[in-house]
């Protein structure tokens, strides 16, 4: 008996066991058996060699089995076939066998596998309900391998039959190691776009920063400590790379290159509609073709993270009392956009006008993935909202699903997130999440959650000046905020622009927070379960946040009318998913900055000139920050354009005119965010465009355009 590793000259190893015959009392069954396999990590080697060994103990003969890399495999095996030179017998997958068996390379074994009792078939190894293939094992993958035979060694068929006799009862116990799937790389990123219009840069900007041709675009990123990627780059009809391979063939979505079930965090920017589907440069992506942080299978994605249209819609598409219309789908409330009040959903199945994303998106996700987040409604997919999502998470100190929903919430936006869990939402990753992690979900599977955001229904619009002036400064000059006397007395620990107090709350880090270049300050408290209290008034939160902010020193006199929204989670049994129920998870309040041009209130856009305070249920504060740059002067007066010169060029920049409408519109001075240094505030116009057809959604997607006023 012998064994031994060779190297062909083509230099791939190729792993070689012979086992010549030992002296035994068993009749002789022929001569040598030439077995070919694909390499894989379940498969045990040594204990496949002992097995070989312990037939050829028993019975006359010899067996060579050659193991050769997958990528190589199916050349290799078809080289042999066509050269005259095949094996005795050799594994196949179904598609393997429906070219062999098109091309008449392999024998039909009915006859011969009826005449040997003891072998199992399976009939998804049949063609035409003919039988060519033989599983090789009894359960898992194996189950759908299979052993064919070569048309041209039809004399050897019956060794071959009673070898794999022997073997195939055995094989789930010799073949295979137990395999534990690995977690992907802490703090792994990669990013892909569905188009290559802005949405390209959209998701470089996500990663980096930057736009595709090298401009800091957005201060706020993926940290720079990650390991970070954007995928596809120059790639066209990429959708496989979203597709598992259990659903569908080909499925590349653990590619080690550019599949999206390879990193801790994936983020898509591109168009999308309708919910079921998006663009994956050149062609399409569907849900049902998705399922990724699954084990077995080797999904690592944790965080999924898409920016577009609909594709997580849920709920009816017009809320309760509304008309729908193709062009303006709610008329009676004012609302423009579907899909906005994902709490209303009655429990029907999924479709364009009642989605379901517990249904479309529940068979998407694995028990490993700790979250999937898009958009309900359409969305606009600009840096801004790359910039207020890492904002959310690096500065304001927001949890891992509230900086999403919050960051891609404008206007009529409604994002969302779904995951799986169990009976204590207290533990889900949605509430459990204050930082990314690599750890796989372990919260349970009996349910399914989302969060989404619901604006107060007492929120009144932002100021509209009621005359534009002929003459505005076209910059105010700023300096960084002075620290409130009441914040002077801590001894701060300072790393390079960040100041920290000493105290810390629970595993969150630091109390107190502030930012050296703008003078922005960011306090945390204390996270309470969900239901330990019950909801206030929306008017008790609004009363709330500002006795917050004066406790903080924080007070200021001109500001605009405050704006609330609630983060909300909805659940479902995943047993029961027609029934859902909803909490109240947290609640923010803003209070936005205006400043006074000689006697005149203009507003300030951004993601400074705001106090933002985040209150658990109960009203406790969970988050606060300010960001308020003190104003040191006007500089270059100038007259100031009308809406309407502002508006047409912005819709000269769509490049289809004709295709969009307004949705909203703000005009104002830029604030930057906290950890930015910044000396002027600009004078901007900005208008959010939606297309006149709710159908052109898909081709025109929403845009944000600013114009300098």
């Amino acid at each position: 008996m012998e064994a031994g590793i060779v190297k062909p000259l083509c230099g791939l190893v190729v792993l070689l066991i012979v086992v010549f015959a030992l002296p035994a009392t068993a009749p002789a069954r022929g001569g040598k058996i030439e077995v070919l396999v694909w390499e894989t990590d379940e498969l045990d080697m040594q204990s496949l060699y002992g097995a070989i060994a312990d037939y050829v103990r028993e019975y006359m003969g010899s067996v060579e089995l050659l193991a050769v890399s997958f990528d190589q495999y199916q050349a290799q095996l078809m080289a042999r076939l066509t050269s005259g030179d095949p094996p005795d017998v050799f594994w196949v997958t179904r598609e393997m066998l429906l070219e062999l068996q098109a091309l008449g390379l392999i024998l039909p074994l009915d006859e011969t596998v009826r005449r040997t009792p003891g072998l199992v078939v399976s009939r998804q190894h049949q063609l035409g309900g003919v039988q060519f293939g033989i599983q090789v094992g009894m359960t898992g993958s194996f189950a759908e391998i299979a052993y064919a035979v070569p048309a041209e060694k039809e004399y050897n068929l019956e060794p071959v039959l009673h070898f794999l006799v022997y073997l195939q009862p055995r094989w789930d116990v010799i073949c295979c190691f137990e395999l534990i799937q690995p977690n992907p790389g802490l703090d792994t990123a990669i990013a892909a776009h569905g188009n290559t219009d802005w949405h390209i840069d959209t998701a470089n900007e996500f990663l980096f920063g930057t736009d595709m041709g090298g401009s800091t675009t957005a201060t706020n990123h993926c940290p720079n400590s990650w390991t970070r990627r954007h995928i596809h780059v120059g790639l066209t009809n990429t959708n496989h790379f979203y597709y598992d391979s259990d659903l569908i063939t080909p499925g590349d979505d653990t590619n080690t290159t550019n599949g999206i079930d390879t990193a801790m965090l994936f983020f898509y920017a591109g168009h999308g509609f309708p919910p079921s589907s998006w663009d994956t440069l050149g062609n399409s992506a569907n849900v049902s073709n998705v399922s990724i942080g699954d084990d077995p299978g080797w999904g690592l994605l944790r965080y999924y993270w898409q920016c577009s249209c609909t594709v997580f819609a849920h709920g009816p598409n017009c809320c309760a009392g509304d008309t729908c219309s193709s062009w303006h789908p709610c008329p009676d409330t004012g609302e423009d956009w579907w899909y906005q009040c994902p709490g209303q959903f009655s429990g029907a199945s999924d479709s364009l006008t009642t989605p379901n994303v517990y249904e479309r998106w529940g068979a998407a996700i694995n028990p490993n993935l700790r979250m999937a987040c898009g958009s309900s409604t359409c969305a606009y997919c600009h840096e801004g909202q790359v910039n207020s999502i890492w904002n959310n998470y690096n500065n304001l100190g927001y949890d891992v699903a509230d900086s999403f929903i919050n960051g891609l919430a404008v206007g009529n936006v409604v994002p969302l997130c779904i995951s799986m869990g169990g009976w204590n939402i207290n533990m889900n990753p949605l509430v459990a999440d204050w930082s990314f992690t690599n750890q796989p979900n372990t919260s349970g599977t009996s349910h399914y959650y989302i969060q989404y955001l619901s604006n107060f229904a007492s929120n009144q619009p932002s100021i509209v000046l009621p005359k534009i002036p002929e003459l505005l400064p076209k910059r105010v000059l700023v300096l960084p905020m002075p620290l409130p006397r009441q914040w002077l007395d801590y001894e701060y620990r300072i790393d390079k622009e960040w100041m920290y107090s000493p105290d810390e709350i629970d595993d969150r880090g630091p109390r107190v927070r502030i930012n050296q270049l703008s003078g922005a300050m960011y306090i945390a408290g204390s996270a309470e379960p969900l239901e330990e209290a019950a909801p206030l008034s929306e008017q008790a939160y609004v009363d709330l946040a500002r006795r917050h902010a004066a406790d903080l020193a924080w007070s200021e006199e001109l500001v605009s009318e405050p704006m609330g929204s609630k983060m909300m989670i909805a659940g479902v049994a995943v047993e029961a998913p027609e029934k859902q129920q909803r909490m109240q998870k947290n609640v923010i309040v803003h209070l936005r900055r205006l400043v006074d041009v000689e006697g005149t209130p203009v507003p300030v856009l951004g993601e400074g000139g705001v106090i933002e305070i985040q209150m658990n249920n109960s009203g406790s504060l969970l988050n606060a920050s300010k960001v308020w740059r003190e104003v040191a002067g006007f500089e270059s007066w100038e007259p100031v354009k009308t809406y309407e010169q502002a508006l047409n060029e912005a819709l000269v920049e769509t490049k289809h005119s004709w295709a969009y409408r307004v949705a909203d519109w703000a005009r104002g001075y830029v604030e930057a965010a906290g950890n930015e240094a910044q000396r002027e505030m600009r004078l901007v116009y900005r208008f959010w465009l939606v297309p006149t057809e709710q159908g052109q959604v898909r081709d025109l997607a929403p845009m944000m355009i600013e114009i300098p006023a």
